[in-house]
C-alpha cells in the first residue's frame, strides 16, 4: 500500500511537469490511419449532438404506424415513413428533479414520457459526453432516420422473426407477426459482405439476432461464413433453450467460430422469470452458460427491466456475474422499449412499467452492498471512445480502426468493476480510482499528440496519479492495474484472430466487468438526433435489391419506427399460414412449460491461475523502462 501511495504521489507530480512541458511546445498531429481518409480528431473537433435542456425532433407515435400501415395496405409510397411527415417538434425539460420529453400532434394531441428519474444523473451524463464519429456517407436509404455517425460497435443480423418461445415483452412481436422472415444463406452473405464495405472502416461486432437465431437452419453456416471473409468478434443473443437442450450444439456453435453468447435473463429467482412463460426458466439459464462455457465461451447476460416486474432484482445478478466471471463477461440491462407487442400500449400501463436509465444506477446502489454510487461510478458508453481513439493514435497503420462507441449519453452508460478472479468480490473502478480524470488525462494525451513512446509513458503516469491507494482492493497491484488497463485496451483493438475475448483475461488475477444499460428507443420517448449516434445497427437489405443501396438501420427504426415490416414485406416474407403450411410447426415453449434439460449443476465458482509474480514484475519493469 506504501508503494502505491508513493507511486501515486510522484506520478502526480511528474505528470504535471509533464504537461508544463507541453504547453510550452506546439502540439503534434495526428496521423491519418490507414483506413481513413482525414486525421484522427481532437474533442474539440468531433461534432456533438444537442445536449441539455432543449427543443428538438420527435414523431408522432400514432402518425407513425397509420404511415407504415398505409404503406403495407394501401400502396402509399414507401419514402413517406422516412421522410418529414409523422415528425413533431418536441422539448426535452427538468421539471421536479425528472427530465421530461415532451410533443404534441396536431392530429393526435399532447404526448409525454419520462425520460430520468434523477435529473442529475441525466445531465451529467450529457456532460461528459465526448463526442461523435466520423459522418457516414450513406444515409439516403432511410431519411431522417438514418444512422449518421460512426459505423456502430454492434452490427446485428436477423436470421429470423421466429422463435421457440412466446413471451412478453418482445421488441418484435416474434410468432404473431402475420408473416415469417428468414433470409436464406445467399442473403445473409450478402448482408455479411456488406457490413466489410461500410465506412468508416473500423472493426466492430456482429450479432446474429431474431426472434431465435439459433432455430434457423442457416445459423451455424452463417457464423462460419462470417468467420471465413475476417469477421472476428462473433455473438449470438439468445434465449438460451438451444445450448441449454443440447451441449453438443454449443460445442458445433463454438466450432464454426462463435465466441459470445448475449444471453437473456430477468432475474436470479424462477418467480422473476415467471412472465416468460417456462416454468423451469432459471435452470435453463443455468445449463446454457454450463454447456456455452464448456464449450469455450463467454456469456454476457442480458436483462429486460420492467417496473413492477424485476426492478427490484437486479443486485442479484451483478453478484452472480462477480461470482461467476469466468463465464460471464458482463451484463447489459435494457429499460423496456415498448414496441412490437408493446407498440400500442396505453398510457397508463407505459407509466407504470416504464423504467430509465437513473433509476436503475440508483436500484442497483441499493441492491449491493459495494459503495456504488450513481453520481461517480457511471459514464456515457461513449466515453469507451476515448480509448479507441488513443489506440488509433498508438497504431495508425491497422487495416481496421478500433471499436467505436457512439452511442447517445441519453440512451447508454456504463460502470465498470473490479472483479477478483479467485474469490469473486468486486469493487466499483470509481470508488478507487478517478475515472472522470482519467479520461480527461486521456484526451489530454490524444489533443498534443506526442507520438507513441511519450505518449505511453503519459498514460502510465495517469493510470497512477489517479489511483487512490488508501481505497484501492486488497491485493491490487501496479502490475494488475497494468493489465486491467490492457483489458480496456484489447476491447477496442482490432485482433488478427478470433481469441482476443480470452486473451483479456489469461493469467490475469483480476478482470475488469463492464455493467452497460442500454435504452433502445420507442415511439413515445423516440429523438432524432439521438438515433443520428445509434451504435446497434441492424444490417438491412433494403427494400429490393434495385431501388436502395444496402445500410444499416438504426435498431430502434426497424423495430419501433415500422421499417421491419415495411422491409421483410419488400422481401416477399411469406404469410405465417403458408410459413406452417410448407415447412411445419416448430416447437414452441409457453403456458409455463418445462424445457426438458438434463440435471442443472450448481454454477461453479471462478477458479484462476494467477500469473507468477516473476512474470509480472519482468513485464511492468519493461513497460516503465
Amino acid at each position: 500500500m506504501n508503494i502505491l501511495r508513493a507511486s501515486s504521489q510522484v506520478a502526480d507530480v511528474a505528470w504535471n511537469v509533464v504537461r508544463s512541458i507541453n504547453q510550452s511546445f506546439s502540439k503534434g498531429h495526428l496521423p491519418i490511419p490507414a483506413w481513413s481518409n482525414s486525421p484522427l480528431r481532437r474533442k474539440r473537433e468531433r461534432t456533438f449532438p444537442p445536449l441539455g435542456p432543449r427543443r428538438t425532433q420527435s414523431v408522432c407515435p400514432k402518425c407513425l404506424l397509420e404511415i407504415r400501415d398505409s404503406i403495407l395496405h394501401n400502396d402509399l409510397p414507401d419514402r413517406a415513413l422516412i421522410d418529414e411527415t409523422a415528425v413533431v417538434e418536441a422539448q426535452i425539460l427538468e421539471e421536479a428533479g425528472r427530465v421530461l420529453l415532451r410533443k404534441s400532434c396536431e392530429r393526435h394531441g399532447p404526448f409525454e414520457d419520462l425520460l430520468a428519474s434523477d435529473a442529475q444523473f441525466f445531465w451529467r451524463m450529457e456532460h461528459l459526453y465526448p463526442g461523435c464519429d466520423y459522418e457516414r456517407t450513406d444515409t439516403d436509404a432511410h431519411g431522417i432516420h438514418a444512422v449518421r455517425y460512426g459505423r456502430g460497435s454492434y452490427v446485428l443480423v436477423d436470421l429470423t422473426t421466429r422463435c421457440n418461445m412466446k413471451c412478453s415483452p418482445c421488441f418484435m412481436d416474434a410468432n404473431r407477426l402475420d408473416h415469417v422472415y428468414e433470409p436464406d444463406l445467399h442473403e445473409i452473405k450478402a448482408l455479411l459482405d456488406h457490413a466489410l464495405t461500410v465506412e468508416p472502416k473500423r472493426d466492430f461486432n456482429i450479432l446474429f439476432t431474431g426472434g431465435e437465431p439459433t432455430i434457423s437452419p442457416h445459423f451455424l453456416k452463417a457464423v462460419e461464413y462470417a468467420g471465413s471473409i475476417g469477421l472476428k468478434r462473433l455473438h449470438v443473443a439468445t434465449n438460451g433453450i438451444r445450448f441449454a437442450e443440447d451441449a453438443g450444439f454449443a460445442r458445433e456453435a463454438r466450432a464454426a467460430g462463435l465466441h459470445g453468447v448475449f444471453l437473456q435473463i430477468d432475474g436470479m429467482t424462477e418467480e422473476k422469470n415467471a412472465h416468460r412463460g417456462i416454468a423451469n426458466y432459471l435452470d435453463v439459464k443455468l445449463k446454457a452458460i454450463e454447456n456455452i462455457s464448456a464449450a469455450g465461451m463467454r456469456v454476457t447476460l442480458q436483462v429486460t427491466v420492467i417496473n413492477g416486474v424485476n426492478d427490484d432484482a437486479l443486485g442479484p445478478i451483478v453478484e452472480f456475474a462477480a461470482q461467476n466471471n469466468e463465464q460471464i463477461f458482463g451484463i447489459v440491462f435494457q429499460p423496456i422499449m415498448f414496441s412490437g407487442r408493446d407498440e400500442e400500449i396505453d398510457d397508463e400501463t407505459r407509466y407504470r412499467k416504464r423504467c430509465t436509465i437513473s433509476q436503475l444506477a440508483s436500484d442497483l446502489q441499493a441492491q449491493t452492498e459495494a459503495d456504488w454510487q450513481p453520481l461517480r461510478d457511471w459514464w456515457p458508453m461513449a466515453c469507451y471512445s476515448v480509448f479507441s481513439t488513443l489506440v488509433d493514435m498508438l497504431q495508425p497503420n491497422r487495416e481496421r480502426g478500433s471499436v467505436f462507441v457512439n452511442s447517445h449519453p441519453d440512451s447508454a452508460v456504463f460502470s465498470a468493476i473490479v472483479v477478483n478472479r479467485e474469490t469473486g468480490e468486486w469493487r466499483p473502478v470509481g470508488s478507487f480510482f478517478n475515472f472522470d480524470r482519467f479520461l480527461s488525462d486521456l484526451e489530454d494525451i490524444i489533443d498534443v499528440a506526442r507520438g507513441p513512446a511519450m505518449s505511453k509513458a503519459q498514460i502510465i503516469l495517469s493510470v497512477l496519479r489517479n489511483l487512490d491507494a488508501t481505497k484501492t482492493p486488497k491485493g491490487l497491484t501496479p502490475m494488475d492495474l497494468y493489465r486491467i488497463f490492457q483489458q480496456c485496451l484489447a476491447r477496442a483493438a482490432h485482433s488478427g484472430d478470433d481469441q482476443w475475448s480470452k486473451q483479456l483475461y489469461d493469467h490475469d488475477r483480476w478482470s475488469i466487468m463492464f455493467i452497460g444499460m442500454s435504452w433502445f428507443q420507442d415511439l413515445f420517448n423516440y429523438e432524432l438526433p439521438n438515433l443520428h449516434t445509434s451504435t446497434a445497427v441492424v444490417a438491412d437489405a433494403g427494400l429490393d435489391y434495385t431501388r436502395y443501396v444496402s445500410a444499416d438501420v438504426a435498431f430502434s427504426f426497424k423495430n419501433a419506427g415500422g421499417w421491419r415490416q415495411i422491409a421483410e414485406a419488400a422481401r416477399c416474407a411469406p404469410s405465417l399460414s403458408k410459413w406452417h403450411k410448407e415447412h411445419g410447426r416448430h416447437p414452441i415453449y409457453a403456458n409455463h412449460q418445462f424445457v426438458p434439460i438434463s440435471e442443472v449443476r450448481s454454477a461453479p465458482t471462478a477458479v484462476c491461475s494467477p500469473s507468477s509474480s516473476a512474470a509480472d514484475a519482468e513485464e511492468l519493469t519493461n513497460v516503465l523502462g
